[in-house]
């Protein structure tokens, strides 16, 4: 009797943790079905459907990017090129310490007239910010002593290290240290407004050239069309204005070897007071037409414009600062230029800054505003752009893609 009590009892346990662990089965497969539930009801939910939850004042790159229909990786920030550990602008800096992939899809659409709605209504500067970022720039940058090459700034006898081509150096020469200025023009000095204009087709129709004008200072890129029926437009007013040695000096130009040439671009030049800023120690095939350029306005005497060489090593820092923060490709003249222009500047307006074949109203739109041109393959325009987004956001620049008043 007892064997058989012992058999029963044991027979009863087994039943029992055997009942025990098919309910421990069944919540565990309850809690898994809810748990798909939920992530398959967000794959498929539109992506637009609440588009302003996805983008918002303090919303990261990645964010911005799965918004924008962009398709990206986001990889943990590793960098440490940059001369120090920097911390982002944003108000929720823990948001955009990522790094974007360079790459972006061709056949990735892109919601323009969504885009467009996120630069609506007022801006705000936010001069904290501004403050914030403007005192990063100038610990890796030096941008108002070190942005220009200068007399100060570099030695006879040192090996300048070109901004593109690494590995690549120039000995610096007494010729080429005479030519150069004894100290930065933009050293100890402060603009009030300033615009940043570059050359997108953006601008055309926008009657924005008021607007541009009003500023204390003017940027503008690679020798672009000004004035007549551009003006309104795109403004006639230019402070800064960059030239490209290689596809404008030493192409449109002809090297500056022909009379013909000479005589174009004495003539051309005159358009574009202020400082004539040309990259000549980037790639090595730069440097001698730029040479040759300001051997050319040194021998005529040509101070307006005054033709200066940016610094290669004003460049590299400044990548190394934006790769920190997520730009892994080459900065554009453009984006190049908005960083200096936030380091002498309270207030950055930015025009002309739009890198995509459709308008805030979805019509066809073509590169420049002077002409159909070409998509650049070298720089990431797009991945620029959404921190253009993020900085207009956060209230550091004032980024203008409608029409301006006058435009209307």
């Amino acid at each position: 009797m007892s064997s058989v009590r012992l058999g029963s009892s044991a027979m009863l346990k087994a039943v029992q943790r055997l009942g025990l662990g098919v309910l421990i089965i069944t919540v565990l497969s309850l809690v898994y079905f809810i748990l798909m539930t939920q992530s398959v009801a967000k794959l498929v939910q539109p992506r637009w459907h609440n588009s302003s939850s996805l983008i918002h004042r303090n919303a990261s790159l990645p964010q911005l990017s799965q918004a924008m229909h962009l398709v990206t990786t986001v990889v943990p920030n590793n960098t440490t090129s940059a001369k120090k550990n920097y911390t982002d602008v944003s108000i929720n800096s823990k948001t955009v310490t990522h790094n974007v992939s360079r790459h972006l899809q061709k056949t990735t659409p892109v919601d323009v007239v969504e885009l467009a709605r996120h630069f609506n209504g007022t801006w705000q500067q936010n001069d904290k910010a501004i403050a914030v970022l403007r005192e990063e720039l100038h610990n890796c940058c030096s941008t108002q002593e070190d942005f220009i090459l200068t007399q100060k700034n570099i030695r006879i006898g040192m090996n300048i290290h070109y901004g593109i081509q690494k590995g690549k150096t120039f000995k610096v020469t007494s010729a080429l240290s005479r030519m150069l200025p004894k100290t930065s023009p933009f050293s100890g000095r402060r603009f009030s407004r300033c615009s940043v204009v570059g050359n997108g087709a953006i601008l055309s129709h926008s009657g924005c050239g008021q607007e541009i004008d009003k500023a204390d200072y003017v940027f503008r890129c690679n020798l672009p069309p000004i004035g007549g029926k551009y003006a309104e437009d795109t403004g006639i007013r230019t402070n800064f204005t960059t030239a490209n040695p290689i596809s404008q000096i030493s192409w449109i130009y002809k090297g500056l070897r022909s009379q013909q040439g000479r005589d174009k671009f004495m003539t051309d030049i005159k358009k574009y007071p202020g400082l004539l800023w040309v990259s000549a120690f980037q790639v090595k095939a730069a440097t001698g037409i730029s040479q040759q350029a300001l051997r050319f306005v040194t021998q005529r005497r040509i101070r307006n414009p005054a033709l200066v060489f940016g610094n290669p090593q004003h460049f590299i820092n400044t990548m190394n600062y934006w790769k920190a923060h997520g730009l892994s490709n080459r900065l554009s003249t453009g984006m190049y230029m908005s960083s200096m222009a936030l380091s002498v500047c309270d207030q950055v307006h930015l025009f002309g800054f739009w890198p995509f074949d459709k308008d805030p109203e979805d019509q066809p739109l073509a590169y420049h505003y002077y002409d159909k041109g070409k998509a650049d393959k070298v720089h990431d325009m797009p991945q620029e752009f959404l921190k253009l987004l993020e900085w207009h956001q956060e209230g550091v620049v004032n980024v203008h893609v409608h029409k301006c008043q006058a435009g209307r």
